[in-house]
């Protein structure tokens, strides 16, 4: 996904946090700190996965995916002492696990969610600490998926593609859905995946505060609804075909590493000719620091991406996609090195 970043991330802050010298409306929302840690089952020890920030606007729930799970964050108060908030969290894979909890915590005080399991009976620990006030920008976006009524659908056969009347996604319905199909017919008949049910599609005019939004790349990903969401629009796009790659095998074969889920996902992208822009211009990556979420997505995207796409797809012609998925069904960040 050959993205503009710099333009992403005028976008982002354009629909983030107002950044004037005096505010004249007040906090509408709360900025949240989100870590993820795993315990393998046979060490009594945490070891961090990764963390992130999110901004929350009142009365307006927010979607995130962290690691192995989809996470819904519902604000129902807020001073300047406390905050109320209500989470509801669905795993990937066949048989998702679902915690729904309510709690009123102190700024900079964590709340917690315990025991989210992952693979080789490994567990999971989501701290959620609110960290502060803040002004959300609503006026620079009107649409939001969530809202009955403001996004229009047409059926194909494996998406159901969403779009504003009028945009240019509704004036490009015919493209992206040609695209979007012949893509994942490739990737479903050289993965040999049969998935019942569609995936929605939609395509944003703009950056909805309901949605945490890729802060690389600009999509967002909701396995739990199996909804994809990206931003069609003159300015920029972020729609990609494999970004339903991504969703699927999410669903179907569980969580995995970002290496190996965009890799794969990407199995059909033509990297070989990036990997030798990738090789001139700053030499190759070590590999091994890109085998976890941090060490990922803590590299320059475009190359973490790339690499991952050019590495798997060697792997698959090499020694066929069935190796590759039994890496992938066993392997999570504390064991993808161990496992290659």
């Amino acid at each position: 996904m050959k993205k503009n970043s710099l333009f992403l991330m005028l976008l982002l802050l354009s629909a983030g946090v107002w950044a004037g010298p005096t505010p004249i409306t007040p906090p509408n929302g709360v900025a949240f700190e989100l870590i993820v840690r795993q315990k393998p089952a046979t060490i009594e020890k945490y070891f961090e996965i990764t963390r992130d920030t999110i901004k929350v606007l009142m009365g307006k729930p927010l979607s995130a995916f962290l690691v192995n799970f989809s996470l819904r964050v519902e604000l129902k108060e807020a001073d300047s002492q406390s905050v109320e908030f209500t989470t509801h969290l669905v795993t990937v894979g066949s048989t998702p696990f679902t915690a729904g909890e309510r709690f009123r915590s102190e700024y900079n005080l964590p709340a917690r969610i315990e025991n989210i399991p992952g693979k080789d009976s490994s567990v999971y620990q989501l701290l959620i600490s609110p960290r502060s006030l803040v002004i959300i920008d609503t006026s620079r976006c009107a649409y939001d998926p969530d809202v009955a009524g403001q996004y229009e659908y047409d059926p194909s056969a494996n998406f159901d593609i969403y779009y504003v009347k009028g945009s240019l996604a509704d004036f490009d319905w015919n493209n992206i859905k040609n695209y979007l199909e012949t893509d994942y017919a490739y990737f479903r008949n050289a993965l040999d995946i049969t998935a019942p049910g569609k995936t929605s599609y939609y395509l944003c005019p703009c950056l909805s505060p309901s949605i945490n939004w890729d802060k690389r790349f600009g999509y967002a990903i909701d396995p739990g609804r199996a909804n994809v969401y990206s931003i069609y629009s003159q300015d920029f796009v972020s729609t990609d075909a494999m970004l339903p790659n991504m969703l699927k095998l999410l669903r179907l074969w569980g969580y995995a590493p970002p290496f190996l889920v965009e890799g794969l996902a990407g199995y059909f992208d033509f990297v070989t000719y990036e990997m030798k822009k990738i090789r001139k211009q700053e030499g190759f990556p070590e590999i091994k620091k890109l085998l976890t979420t941090s060490g990922y997505y803590s590299a320059s995207p475009h190359t973490a991406e790339v690499t991952a796409a050019s590495f798997i797809k060697f792997l698959a012609d090499s020694y066929g996609i069935d190796k590759v998925k039994q890496l992938y069904e066993k392997s999570d960040d504390l064991t993808l090195m161990m496992n290659f």
